[in-house]
C-alpha cells in the first residue's frame, strides 16, 4: 500500500513542478554558458602565449561545476519554496493527509520528487557539457568519479530543497526564497571557517552562532568540496565516517523540524 501511495505522490510532484518555467530558463542559460566557456577556452588554447602554464580542460570543468552548482542550488530553492507551500495554500496537503497517508511519508515524497527533478536537470546539463567539450577536441578523463560527484552534489540539492520548504511553511514564497539563500551562504561560510578548527577564547557572538550552524545544520561546504574534487579527479579531499554521520543526523534534524513545522500549521497555508 505504501509503495502505491509513494508512487502516486511522486508522480503528482513531477506533474506539479515540471511545469515551472524557471527550469527551462536555467537550462537554456546553462547551455549558453557552456558554449561560451567552450569558445573562450578554444580561443586561449589557440594562442599558445596565453595558454602557457594552464590546463584548460580542468579549468573548463571547474567553471562547469560552479555553473551547475549555482543553478542547481538556485533551482532547489525555487522549487523547494513551492513544493509544500502550494499544497498548503490550496488545501491539498490537508486532503492528502486525510487519506491513509502518513504525514512524514507525504513530506518525504514531495521533497524527493522535487529533488529528482533538479537532479535530472543537473545530469542532463553535465552530460551535454561533456559532449560539447569532447566535440571541441578536449581529452577529458571520463570516469566513474563523475557519477560519484553527481551523487554527492545531489545531497546538497536535497538540503537546499528541504531548507526552502521549511522556511516556506512560515513565510511567503519570496521571503522564504531570499531567507534560504542567506542561510545557505551563512552555512557555507561557517563550514569553511570552522572546518579548520577554532579556539574557544576567540569566539564572539557571531562566531558562536556560526559554530552552532556548523554543528546543527548539514555541512554543505564539505559536500561541495568533495563533489568538485571528484568531478575534477582530484584526491586531495577526504570524507570521514564522522562527517558522514554528521550529515545523516543533521539532515534528519532538518527534516523533522520541517515536518513538525508543517504539522503545527495543520497543513494549512496563510500569509
Amino acid at each position: 500500500m505504501n509503495k502505491v501511495i509513494m508512487k502516486a505522490l511522486l508522480i503528482n510532484t513531477f506533474q506539479k513542478e515540471i511545469r515551472n518555467k524557471t527550469l527551462v530558463f536555467l537550462f537554456v542559460l546553462s547551455i549558453f554558458l557552456i558554449l561560451l566557456i567552450n569558445q573562450i577556452s578554444v580561443f586561449f588554447v589557440s594562442n599558445p602565449a596565453m595558454n602557457e602554464g594552464f590546463q584548460w580542460s580542468n579549468t573548463k570543468m571547474s567553471f562547469l561545476y560552479e555553473i551547475i552548482s549555482a543553478w542547481g542550488s538556485m533551482l532547489g530553492f525555487i522549487l523547494g519554496v513551492s513544493t509544500i507551500k502550494s499544497d498548503m495554500d490550496y488545501g491539498v496537503s490537508q486532503q492528502i493527509v486525510a487519506f491513509p497517508v502518513k504525514p512524514p511519508l507525504y513530506l518525504a515524497c514531495r521533497l524527493v520528487g522535487t529533488w529528482l527533478i533538479v537532479n535530472f536537470y543537473y545530469i542532463v546539463t553535465l552530460l551535454l557539457a561533456l559532449l560539447v567539450f569532447a566535440l571541441s577536441g578536449d581529452q577529458l578523463a571520463f570516469s566513474y568519479k563523475i557519477f560519484l560527484s553527481f551523487g554527492v552534489f545531489s545531497l546538497k540539492i536535497l538540503i537546499c530543497i528541504t531548507l526552502a520548504a521549511l522556511l516556506s511553511i512560515h513565510f511567503t514564497k519570496v521571503i522564504a526564497f531570499v531567507s534560504s539563500i542567506i542561510i545557505f551562504m551563512v552555512m557555507n561560510v561557517s563550514n569553511a571557517h570552522f572546518a579548520k578548527g577554532f579556539a574557544w577564547n576567540e569566539l564572539g557572538i557571531f562566531s558562536t552562532l556560526g559554530l552552532i550552524v556548523h554543528w546543527i545544520l548539514p555541512r554543505i561546504d564539505t559536500i561541495s568540496g568533495l563533489s568538485k574534487n571528484l568531478l575534477m579527479d582530484k584526491n586531495t579531499f577526504t570524507f570521514s565516517f564522522l562527517e558522514g554521520g554528521h550529515l545523516v543526523l543533521s539532515y534528519a534534524f532538518l527534516f523533522w523540524v520541517t515536518y513538525f513545522s508543517l504539522k503545527s500549521k495543520d497543513y494549512q497555508g496563510g500569509e
